[in-house]
């Protein structure tokens, strides 16, 4: 018999913020540029079935007999884990209230869904075309990074998914990799040289060096070495350079650290970003200008 507390928001905080770290997910990812990112992949729609048992348990008051919902749930997971766990992802997202946002939570602690299934089964949902659903998936992946103050995201998951698409020959999940890039650049330019395994030593080497360079900058500004207008031409020669790398993630790092810093930004360089070949990196170098507006 599940426990009831886990529909109780007024009785137990601590399974609140449990519940609401599984799917919520509240942190890090309101991104412009990959959650607003316009795309053709099919709309994803919740299963009649997840979201009949989801309001069921909203409904119900404390106390109330559930079992029988609980195993529809337990059937849904069993028959359809990815359609149960897009199911919660939207009823986190059309929540009116606090206890019904907990329900979603209370789902995948009850049913103890591994977290790396909820990640598989959140990915795609990136690829949609509604902003609030973008939005939420997000927040969800965010929720299970592990990211704090000391600690960079956690991107494993990420490069395991990238790495099974190139093993079995399929297009690579462009909207998780722009939403890595858009999360934490430097991490996503070494989780891809990782996942698509790239072996030649001195490359690896001059792609790392060239992040801890742009990096250290970043670092210096954030602490007060440098001002926020000052640059070191070391790493501007770093970002010129890997612009006119061959591989499109590469020139991506540069227009996503030129994007969220735009001291780095020459003309030159968004010229050259916004012809780019790769249309993930010309979208990316879509920054807006000083004024505020958006270049075109």
């Amino acid at each position: 018999m599940p426990d009831m507390k886990l529909l109780n928001v007024r009785k137990d905080s601590s399974i609140m913020n449990s519940c609401l770290r599984g799917v919520l997910g509240m942190s890090l990812c309101w991104s412009a540029s990959v959650c607003a990112q316009e795309t053709t992949a099919p709309e994803p729609a919740p299963n009649p079935a997840v979201v009949e048992a989801l309001q069921q348990l909203a409904s119900m008051a404390d106390g109330q007999p559930i079992e029988e919902t609980w195993d529809k749930l337990r059937a849904l997971n069993a028959s359809d884990p990815t359609g149960l766990i897009q199911g919660l992802v939207y009823a986190a997202r059309d929540a009116g209230s606090t206890r019904q946002a907990m329900v979603s939570g209370a789902v995948i602690k009850e049913l103890g869904i591994p977290d790396g299934a909820v990640i598989r089964a959140v990915v795609p949902l990136l690829e949609t075309e509604d902003d609030s659903l973008k939005k939420q998936a997000c927040n969800v992946l965010g929720g299970y990074e592990n990211q704090s103050a000391e600690r960079p995201p956690d991107f494993s998951a990420y490069r395991e998914i990238i790495a099974e698409s190139v093993r079995q020959g399929k297009p690579l999940p462009l909207d998780l990799i722009e939403y890595m890039y858009e999360r934490s650049p430097g991490l996503a330019l070494r989780t891809m040289m990782r996942a698509l395994a790239e072996r030649d030593p001195q490359r690896i080497k001059t792609l790392l060096w060239a992040e801890h360079v742009v990096a250290g900058v970043i670092w210096k500004q954030q602490y007060g070495f440098l001002k926020p207008s000052e640059i070191e031409p070391a790493a501007a020669e770093q970002l010129d350079k890997l612009a006119q790398d061959d591989a499109w993630w590469v020139r991506l790092y540069v227009a996503e650290v030129v994007g969220q810093h735009r001291v780095f930004e020459t003309p030159n360089l968004k010229a050259q970003l916004q012809a780019d070949d790769a249309s993930i990196v010309r979208q990316s170098a879509t920054w807006p200008d000083r004024s505020g507006s958006v270049q075109p």
